[in-house]
């Protein structure tokens, strides 16, 4: 197991840790997540979706995907004009995203079973990434994660200038 950063908090989930797939599909949450979740009395469940771009999985607390749901499915009138979804957005964003998550919960060992056909679609096998994203981890199949990364690398030259990173 590879580990860097902090679990979710005060500047939410960051870093990566990498863990092995079982025979069965299983995957062990970060103990760093788990134990944020639990200390602030929401239980180890999740709701796990493809993302956008069809590159990995995306693992949201039960808060955070309703949230999500909401913003998604909620009245556009009561979002700032340049935030709202056409309903043709709204209907493909619920299909695409939304349909085809599934709930997933922690068992005794903090594992969870990654649906398989989720799995098939972003090509995870025996390995695992999970990447923190703030408000919600990313699962990502190791080999593209690290070509992710190093294609997009110096792609930020541009947007590091605009914030405090160097």
């Amino acid at each position: 197991m590879a580990k860097s950063g902090e679990p979710w908090g005060p500047v939410g989930l960051h870093g990566e840790f990498e863990y092995k797939v079982d025979e069965k599909g299983r995957v062990v949450v970060p103990p760093q997540l788990r134990e944020v979740l639990e200390a602030e009395d929401r239980p180890s469940v999740f709701m796990i979706t493809p993302s956008l771009e069809g590159h990995c999985l995306v693992l949201y607390d039960l808060i955070e995907f309703r949230k999500l749901h909401n913003r998604v499915m909620g009245r556009q009138d009561q979002v700032p004009p340049e935030e709202r979804l056409t309903p043709s957005e709204q209907r493909a964003m619920g299909r695409v995203i939304l349909a085809r998550a599934a709930r997933v919960e922690c068992d005794s060992q903090g594992r969870i079973l990654l649906p398989e056909t989720l799995k098939q679609e972003v090509a995870i096998q025996r390995d695992v990434v999970f990447v923190g994203m703030m408000d919600r981890a990313e699962l990502w199949e190791p080999t593209r994660w690290r070509n992710y990364v190093g294609d997009h690398r110096g792609g930020l030259t541009g947007v590091g200038a605009k914030l405090p990173v160097s």
